[in-house]
């Protein structure tokens, strides 16, 4: 967890303090610990309203995770400026899109890769989600966010795909511009996009007005890259596979094209491979569907063999259903036979015996005294120093 704003600081009317460095929480050992030096960012610098994500099955081993550090502004600490009339203040720089900076949560250590494709602008206040899929992808998808003014609000969509480090833009909108909103994946391949605010509006503008998507909800398919025009979420929806864009990128040997800023940046991200061969392409119809040989003929004498048990077949069922039909009708007659007689030896006045409930437990019990204060489980991040964009 990094950067961020001390609550107990007065951002309407003063500077507010900025935090640097970073912390970290160890589960199994239920310890906290404070990073000073990030790695990425000078001394005396903190980053805010970026974002840190984990993504699983890398780093060193191919096996643990890594952080991803996407997006925010930095500040040269300490922040003695005053802010706007709306008490914001802008920071000294945001970091761009084109370098991502990530840390190894086994090693401790920092790495930074280059991207390619098309990345984001520059932004503060955009949430992040990602899946993985089958073939051995992992797809970061980043929507919306402000500028560093926090003065307009995005409305745009993009996903980086790893290992690939590339960029896509994807030319759908939502039609409802949002920041410092949250992402989350549900289902099998469909991102949800929930709260937030247009900085258009100004305050208390951000309060008031009302969200544009149906029910304030953002649905958005992540293999077909459409959002769903009417918020409505398809429980049904297949298994995720990445957008037929992603999958084309990677079977005309993207993968091997990239260049990669170290030799143990490469080896982390290449030692799960990706394999396409095997998967079927990207489609918005269900991939459990579909002709194959199995729907056909697959041996010469089977025609043959259909027609030689017809009559057979004709004759079993026929003579099924007359054993069917006999025993319901057997079952009706007794049951007719005995409904009468219990018409006429039953007292009109009969009722079922009512049970008293049991008193109520002496004594008292409270279920939340033996509940012990949990940690929150998270790690983050944030910063990235290699590419930068300087504000005017």
């Amino acid at each position: 967890m990094t950067g961020g704003t001390d609550p107990d600081a007065n951002i309407t009317s003063g500077p507010g303090v900025r935090i640097p460095g970073m912390v970290e929480y160890e589960f199994e050992t239920q310890k906290w610990t404070n990073h000073t030096e990030v790695g990425f960012l000078q001394k005396g610098e903190a980053l805010e309203d970026g974002r840190a994500h984990f993504v699983d099955g890398l780093g060193q081993d191919g096996k643990n995770g890594v952080v991803m550090v996407l997006g925010g502004g930095v500040f040269a600490l300490p922040v003695t400026r005053k802010g706007d009339s709306r008490g914001i203040i802008r920071p000294d720089l945001l970091l761009d899109f084109n370098n991502v900076t990530f840390f190894d949560a086994e090693t401790k250590k920092w790495y930074s890769q280059t991207t390619t494709g098309t990345p984001p602008t520059s932004r503060m206040g955009h949430c992040i989600a990602d899946v993985r899929s089958q073939a051995g992808t992992h797809e970061i998808f980043v929507y919306g966010g402000a500028d560093a003014g926090f003065t307009e609000s995005y409305d745009d969509l993009y996903v980086l795909s790893l290992p690939g480090f590339v960029w896509f833009r994807v030319d759908d909108r939502s039609n409802g511009v949002h920041s410092h909103g949250t992402c989350a994946v549900v289902g099998k391949r469909q991102l949800l996009v929930i709260g937030g605010q247009n900085e258009k509006d100004g305050f208390p503008g951000i309060w008031q007005t009302k969200d544009p998507l149906p029910l304030g909800l953002g649905i958005f398919d992540m293999t077909a890259m459409a959002w769903k025009s009417n918020g409505s979420y398809d429980a049904e929806a297949a298994d995720y596979r990445p957008a037929e864009v992603i999958e084309k990128w990677y079977k005309d040997g993207g993968l091997n094209k990239v260049q990669w800023d170290s030799d143990d940046v490469k080896k982390m991200f290449l030692a799960t491979p990706v394999n396409f061969a095997n998967e079927p392409s990207s489609s918005d119809k269900p991939s459990s569907g579909g002709s194959g040989s199995s729907d056909g003929n697959t041996g010469g004498n089977k025609g043959e063999s259909s027609k030689s048990n017809t009559g057979p077949v004709a004759g079993g069922i026929v003579g099924g259903c007359i054993v069917v039909l006999g025993v319901i009708g057997g079952w009706l007659f007794w049951r007719k036979r005995n409904k009468k007689k219990d018409s006429a030896g039953a007292s009109p006045s009969a009722e079922l015996p009512v049970q008293e409930p049991p008193p109520p437990p002496q004594g008292s019990y409270e279920p939340y005294e033996q509940l012990k204060e949990l940690s929150d489980p998270f790690v983050s991040s944030g910063g990235i120093r290699p590419a930068r964009r300087t504000l005017k």
